[in-house]
């Protein structure tokens, strides 16, 4: 990052390429502070860099097989995902559990997730505000773009049914809603934490 013709190097351990475009936009923001005065170090913001967390966001909650949330939940969210998963992830199979809510434009949003998966499991987060689009509607707009899909009542029943039948060096995703990935955070973050897996984000960042 330049500032006044010199260049920092900082490390941000949030996953996604948009993440990059987030902190240099904080950046500029505390060098436009640091004009009026605000003094703030570089070793400050290389603090606060690496202590930013974005739950829900390419959060990694689970190990063999590796399970990511990400609150996807529109056309350029999906986007923003399917580039971002090969990047930061490499998998055997691709396990997609899917909710869509409110007046989305579904057919596009499955057109760039699906083709990338081996399977789909749509479902509908129960916890949410919007009117959650049927998954047999998910069903019907996914013939043709994914090798495999199905139905579920819960998210519970989504993953358990997906988990069944996944190898240890497959990805579950799960997106397309954020009452979705609330209710998963719900359900295997606590796991997670009871596994000992913390920040493994931060740690395949690093990698990266």
């Amino acid at each position: 990052v330049s500032r006044r013709g010199l260049w920092r190097h900082f490390h941000v351990n949030l996953l996604g390429l948009f993440q990059i475009t987030n902190a240099v936009t904080a950046l500029a923001a505390i060098d436009a502070l640091a004009e009026k005065g605000l003094k703030i170090t570089d070793k400050q913001v290389a603090e606060g860099l690496a202590a930013a967390r974005w739950p829900g966001r390419l959060e990694v909650v689970g190990r063999e097989p590796l399970v990511v949330l990400d609150g996807a939940h529109n056309l350029d969210g999906c986007r923003q995902l399917a580039a971002a998963l090969p990047v930061y992830f490499s998998w055997r199979r691709l396990h997609l559990i899917m909710a869509i809510t409110g007046e989305k434009p579904v057919k596009a949003m499955l057109q760039v997730l699906l083709p990338e998966a081996d399977t789909a499991v749509f479902t509908v987060p129960h916890s949410s505000r919007s009117a959650p689009v049927d998954p047999s509607y998910l069903l019907q707009q996914a013939q043709g773009l994914v090798e495999k899909a199905g139905t579920a009542d819960s998210f519970a029943a989504a993953f358990e049914q997906v988990k069944s039948c996944a190898h240890p060096e497959d990805l579950i995703c799960i997106c397309g809603s954020l009452y979705l990935v609330g209710e998963a955070r719900k359900l295997l973050v606590p796991q997670a934490d009871s596994a000992g897996i913390v920040d493994l984000g931060a740690e395949i960042s690093k990698a990266k």
